[in-house]
């Protein structure tokens, strides 16, 4: 399965200026986080992983030495600059079913994970 190495970010960092030292911002949620969790990726690792993943994959984020389960919700693209502007993911939950949407099709996962 796909793998996306990433750091946590201070919410503080503008994403504007991130972009210009080559990171790609995103943030990580789910139902069982207490909070959502700002990451940052940085733009080679990134677009490599966007190659062989779009949105509604499943993959894995390794974030402080963990690897977390995760479906890849959106990707934002900017036209003008032909660059990734963010990412998000939503964590995912062993026996959760989550809805992606693959090419216009509305499509359900059923998370057996643990």
């Amino acid at each position: 399965m796909l793998t996306l190495k990433a750091e946590k970010r201070n919410p503080d960092e503008k994403a504007k200026k991130l972009r210009r030292d080559g990171f790609i911002t995103g943030v990580l949620y789910g139902k069982e986080m207490k909070e959502n969790v700002s990451l940052k990726f940085t733009e080679k690792d990134a677009a490599a992983f966007i190659k062989n993943a779009k949105e509604g994959t499943q993959a894995y984020l390794e974030l402080d030495g963990k690897n977390v389960d995760v479906l890849v919700k959106n990707i934002d693209f900017d036209p003008l600059t032909k660059k990734y502007m963010a990412l998000d993911f939503q964590a995912l939950v062993a026996g959760e079913i989550v809805s992606a949407i693959f090419c216009g099709m509305r499509t359900y996962l059923f998370s057996v994970s643990s």
